[in-house]
Formats: structure tokens, C-alpha cells, sequence
């Protein structure tokens, strides 16, 4: 966990010097340390990176439900809501259809339908659309941005058992 910290903290600082994205170097540091970590280290490793995405996801999630602007959405109205739909079912999944054949390990359609699927939309959409909100003073950003991450987490959280058990049964 000292080295996941120490590393982070060193690529956040070099890039806040260059003037760059965090996010973007904090992963990028995160896939240079996962190959370098090897064996026996990794189990250790990933047990660590368990509690740690646990605290953190579920403290952003709580914090991003704080700051749901209800009235917005309200606003939107059924476009709102359209929008969600749209954006979830033609972000991934047409792509992943198109080029089923062309992706390593599927194995036809159904790999793809369940890979183009589940692309959740979270943190870092959250992360982005504040930051955008907050440079160029468009509150909407905002909205529309926070609805889409909502939907994501509700219906990619209700799907998430019944479709991989349904995926689990007829890959076997």
C-alpha cells in the first residue's frame, strides 16, 4: 500500500508541475507498477487494491450523492431520460458488434453483447464534467453528465448479476 501511495503522490506532483492531467498519470502510473509487480507480491498486492477501491469508491460515491442536482434533471424532462438511454445502449455496444471479430477472446456475438455492455460510466466522467463545469461556467455540463453517471450505476448495477449468470450459462 506504501509503494501505491508513494507512486501516486510522485506522479500527481510531476504532473501538477507540468500543468497536466492527474488522472491520466495516476493510471498510467498504476499500469507501469502492475508490470512490474509480480508472483507472490501480486496476491498481497490485490488485496490491498481491494480495500483501497472499496473505501474509495464508496466515499466518492457517497460524496457524488450529495452534490445531485434533482431540480436540473427535473428540467431535463424526458429528454433526460432519453439521453441516458441512448448514451448506454450506443456508447459501447454497437462498436463492440461491429468488431466482434476483430477483439481478442470473443468468441462470437454473445462475448461481445456482455463486453460491449458493461462499460460503466463513474468516477472519472464525474471528475471530468466538474472540472468542465467549472472552467467553462456551464452548469449543465454538470446535469447532464451526473444523470448519465446515475443511470449508469442503476442499471448496470441491476444487470450486473442476472446478466453474468445468464452469460455463465450459456458460454459453458
Amino acid at each position: 500500500m506504501v509503494y501505491i501511495v508513494a507512486v501516486s503522490f510522485v506522479a500527481l506532483g510531476g504532473v501538477k508541475l507540468i500543468g497536466s492531467d492527474g488522472i491520466l498519470a495516476v493510471f498510467m502510473a498504476g499500469v507501469g507498477f502492475d508490470l512490474v509487480v509480480k508472483g507472490s507480491e501480486r496476491s498481497e498486492e490485490e488485496n490491498v487494491q481491494d480495500a483501497l477501491d472499496l473505501m474509495t469508491t464508496t466515499t466518492m460515491f457517497a460524496l457524488f450523492g450529495l452534490a445531485l442536482p434533482w431540480q436540473d434533471w427535473l428540467s431535463l424532462g424526458w429528454q433526460g431520460l432519453l439521453l441516458v438511454i441512448a448514451i448506454l445502449l450506443l456508447r459501447r455496444l454497437p462498436v463492440f458488434l461491429l468488431l466482434n471479430r476483430f477483439i481478442p477472446h470473443t468468441k462470437g456475438y454473445l462475448d461481445a453483447l456482455f463486453m460491449g455492455w458493461f462499460g460503466p460510466i463513474g468516477v472519472a466522467a464525474i471528475f471530468y464534467a466538474n472540472l468542465a463545469a467549472h472552467k467553462t461556467g456551464l452548469q449543465e455540463v454538470w446535469s447532464v453528465v451526473s444523470l448519465v453517471v446515475l443511470g449508469s450505476v442503476i442499471i448496470h448495477g441491476i444487470s450486473a448479476v442476472p446478466l453474468s449468470i445468464f452469460y455463465q450459462e450459456n458460454t459453458k
